[in-house]
């Protein structure tokens, strides 16, 4: 089953070229001039500035390849499988590529020397002896400019600010942002190359096999008619090709390197994309006691309204609750006063017409029963000492550690979350971390590799957790519901298709605590943020730091980023999302066109003072909601001119009054980390 917004796949063939139509995306293989991607097109538009490019020095010599054949091997509507086959003068190679209806693609690119043909093997023909040595065999994604200006790597635990080998990044760096260099990137599991519409994303399982320089697994070429995406597989012979001898073919087996490729965004972003009105409790504020005695009683001092009455006046459609709901972390069944208690939730939110949604982490529990039969089995070993990655501790008294879902874990969970939501009528699922690829080399489950010497290497398993969110995001959307995804600067596009909203933001709180919002780059926020070149909306998450940030602080971060942010409070942040929600329920972005600062030609502001940007909607009525964003923590007066306001009404929409107009320009009074709204008429 195919679940909505995706399209089946469409296929076509002519004698020269086949063609593979993916939600928005196009791929084009020549069948007989090449063997690799000729053409990729997003959202109709060309993106590659040539062909994609195999590399291959073999003996000294750059290699031209002959006899190039590509076949369909087999099709229907949620994949296509192409097989392709390429001589060079010492070695041949073979690809599969396996395209899904999402537009993700998985390669295999196969290198071997060339074998004897039957006359040479009963030496009626000769075979000359040939020294097999590879200098270079890498793998080249030209994409035009102007697709390609912002980047994007992850590498585990990114948003701890630490670097590849583990030494403190002082100040942090970041992992995103403008494309303004050449860079060269040790191996990780995600490489993204794009604009704030679109891109290339690469993500990879492992590197065995791969010979490269320490920080030379990924390159990222900026030239000047084409920038380059570069996935360098070797710089010299396999390990497990040894020295050259009589019997070289028997033991010069085939050498396969496995990696994916899919375009960005991987479906349509939504004309509304924030439909729900979400409150998220117990995250980062913490709740005292159990959410139902919470939410039954008075939540706000001095005030009886109890809890469950306040967010629906407030606005609240969507309630999600965090991992206090149930006392086993992450775990699909619960005990039976838990049952009893979240029963009764779900009844009370209904009522209201609110739905309900529970917290899963990527984790199982020292408390869960299953610990003793499944733990060594399931877990992520996630570092080759045997360490088992996690630990978080949490009361009930319980350790928490990472799961890995290459294992059995990934059936089980899909199983049992899909039991759970049908018996107790929740709306969704939240899913915190699952998507991110963390390493691991459980051997038990087939994860890690050993090389030539023995020596245990980890892999970034994507398969099993890609495979399980499929499942859980068909199952969800066929019951009208929400799956939303937690990561942190990880933009994982090949997991990110099969999420309706992502939450995102944890790894920005601190640098923002500790050095303010001007060491956040902007650019690494366009390319990671908007949502719109993944096609899955983001809201932003905040972290309250009392005198440094606040909740309405982050509407100056995330509103000209065509973003909203997310209440995790049921106090001062609900009560300015449900101005929020009014707003946009009254200017319905629907029917509307975005304008960011960022992008060329919308940007009709003058005057704005240093460190402010403004973004804006159009509405078919003609009508403007615009957002004047001031990211300096000193307050500042403007007189921002612009044509938007000529012969125009300006209203300020959160704060309710007539702003002034005068010969195009408005006088405003920004405070620290303020954003105003207007509404212009």
């Amino acid at each position: 089953m195919i679940p909505h917004p995706f399209e089946k796949i469409k296929l076509t063939e002519t004698d020269e070229k086949i063609t593979v139509y993916a939600t928005g995306k196009e791929y084009v293989f020549s069948k007989n001039t090449s063997f690799f991607f000729d053409s990729i097109k997003i959202q109709g538009k060309e993106v590659l500035a040539e062909k994609v490019k195999v590399n291959l020095t073999e003996n000294g010599e750059t290699v031209i390849w002959t006899d190039t054949k590509t076949f369909i091997y087999s099709a229907n509507d949620e994949k296509v499988v192409l097989i392709s086959s390429a001589l060079g003068k010492t070695f041949c190679v073979n690809t599969a590529i396996t395209i899904e209806y999402d537009g993700c693609c998985f390669i295999d690119v196969k290198i071997m020397p060339i074998g004897k043909t039957v006359a040479q093997v009963f030496a009626l023909n000769a075979f000359a002896e040939r020294k097999y040595e590879i200098q270079d065999f890498s793998i080249e994604i030209p994409l035009k400019p102007e697709f390609a200006s912002l980047y994007h790597y992850y590498a585990d635990s990114i948003c701890d600010l630490y670097n590849f080998k583990g030494e403190k990044k002082t100040p942090r760096e970041f992992n995103a942002g403008s494309f303004k260099e050449s860079l060269k990137i040790p191996f990780v599991p995600i490489v993204w190359l794009g604009n704030e519409d679109l891109g290339i994303n690469i993500f990879t399982e492992s590197d065995q096999h791969r010979k490269y320089e320490e920080n030379d697994a990924f390159e990222l070429l900026k030239e000047e008619n084409r920038h380059v995406i570069k996935i360098n597989l070797l710089n010299a012979r396999p390990d497990f090709w040894r020295e050259n001898d009589p019997k070289a073919l028997e033991k010069y087996s085939p050498v396969t390197f496995s990696f994916g490729l899919v375009g960005t965004p991987v479906k349509p972003y939504p004309k509304k994309p924030y439909n729900r009105k979400i409150l998220h409790i117990d995250c980062f504020k913490k709740v005292a006691g159990d959410y139902l005695n919470f939410l039954s009683n008075p939540v706000v001092e001095g005030d009886t309204e109890i809890g469950f009455d306040r967010i629906k006046r407030l606005g609240v459609t969507t309630l999600f609750l965090h991992e206090k709901w149930n006392v086993l972390q992450s775990f699909w069944e619960m005990p039976w006063e838990t049952e009893r208690q979240t029963r009764k939730i779900v009844e009370e939110c209904h009522k209201r017409g609110i739905r309900v949604v529970p917290y899963f982490g990527y984790e199982v529990s020292s408390l869960n029963p299953l610990w003793g039969e499944y733990a060594d089995k399931v877990l992520d070993v996630g570092s080759t000492d045997g360490r088992k990655k996690g630990g978080w501790y949490r009361v009930p008294h319980q350790r928490d550690y990472i799961v890995c879902y290459d294992s059995e874990w990934g059936d089980m969970f899909y199983n049992g979350v899909k039991k759970l939501i049908e018996d107790m009528d929740f709306d969704g699922i939240y899913l915190d971390g699952t998507i991110a690829p963390r390493p691991c080399c459980n051997e038990s489950h087939g994860c890690g590799y050993r090389d030539e010497q023995g020596e245990l290497h980890v892999t970034y398993p994507f398969k099993g957790a890609r495979e399980m969110l499929k499942k859980i995001y068909t199952f969800v959307e066929s019951r009208g519901g929400i799956v939303n995804t937690h990561l942190s600067s990880c933009m994982n596009a090949a997991a990110l298709g099969f999420s309706h909203l992502v939450w995102n933001g944890e790894d920005i709180q601190r640098t923002i605590k500790d050095q303010g919002l001007s060491c956040v780059p902007m650019d690494y926020f366009i390319a990671e943020y908007t949502g719109r070149n993944i096609g899955t909306p983001n809201e932003l998450l905040c972290y309250e730091f009392e005198g440094v940030w606040t909740y309405k602080d982050s509407l100056c971060l995330a509103l000209p980023h065509g973003v909203l942010p997310r209440p995790n409070d049921i106090g001062t942040p609900l009560e300015v999302s449900s101005v929020l929600w009014e707003i946009f329920d009254n200017f319905d972005v629907s029917k509307s066109e975005w304008h960011p600062y960022y992008k060329d030609g919308m940007y009709p502001f003058e005057n704005l003072p240093e460190k402010t940007v403004a973004s804006y909607y159009v509405h078919e009525d003609g009508r403007k909601l615009v957002f004047i964003a001031n990211h300096d923590t000193n307050g500042k007066k403007a007189v921002v001119s612009s044509g938007l306001f000529q012969n125009a009404t300006v209203y300020d929409a959160y704060d309710k009054f007539d702003v002034h107009v005068e010969n195009g320009s408005v006088e405003l009074n920004l405070k620290k980390y303020d954003c105003k709204i207007l509404l212009v008429k």
